[in-house]
């Protein structure tokens, strides 16, 4: 003889039926498989759980288990845009700080550099053809005036300028791209050098 009885799982949750065997030495008296309770459970629908306290069956409510929603191509495509033009306004930055060349020497153009150039043009404007102490990469001293501070910082602004325009030529290619896997893949230094390379020559044709 057997009979159903009903398992839970080592919470306490109900998680199926099973079948119990009358026990061949004793009449009426089941081997009751390892968490089974003879306790018919409450009807559950699917916002509830039961569970087993040991005497009977509690309903719980079902936690909303979260969903994890993989992200969509266009998604993915507009990330990897976002990611390739923020490395596209990395290249620019790091090329704002090399140094710049004057007078056969290379000169600092980081920003407080900039910085130090305008507090010394501002000190000179009554006096251009006083010289002021100005020190290179290489810690040697020169003397500028105020038309060489000025020039320094043309080269600078003049830099920034191209530097700025290959970048902005580089986010069109990017936001353009319907490509995700091309888009990865794309060598962004050599689409630099390529963009310099077209700026220099559309700057020679002036």
């Amino acid at each position: 003889m057997t009979k159903k009885v009903y398992s839970y799982d080592h919470d306490g949750y109900y998680n199926g039926e099973s079948i119990a065997h009358e026990s061949p030495l004793e009449k009426d008296i089941y081997l009751m498989p390892a968490n089974t309770t003879d306790v018919e459970p409450p009807v559950c629908d699917k916002n509830k759980l039961c569970k087993w306290t040991g005497e009977n069956w509690l309903l719980e409510n079902r936690q909303e288990e979260e969903i994890k929603i993989s992200p969509t191509e266009e998604e993915l495509l507009k990330q990897a845009k976002e990611d390739r033009c923020n490395e596209a306004e990395i290249l620019r930055k790091n090329q704002q700080l090399q140094p710049i060349l004057y007078q056969d020497s290379q000169f600092s153009s980081s920003q407080m550099a900039r910085q130090n150039i305008l507090s010394f043009m501002v000190t000179l404007k009554d006096n251009p053809e006083v010289k002021c102490y100005w020190r290179d990469n290489n810690d040697n001293a020169c003397q500028f005036n105020l038309s060489d501070f000025s020039k320094i910082l043309k080269i600078i602004l003049l830099r920034d300028g191209k530097l700025y325009f290959i970048e902005t030529e580089i986010r069109k290619i990017i936001k353009k791209s319907s490509d995700l896997d091309s888009l990865k893949s794309l060598n962004l230094e050599a689409l630099w050098s390529k963009q310099e390379k077209k700026y220099e020559k559309s700057q020679q044709q002036f």
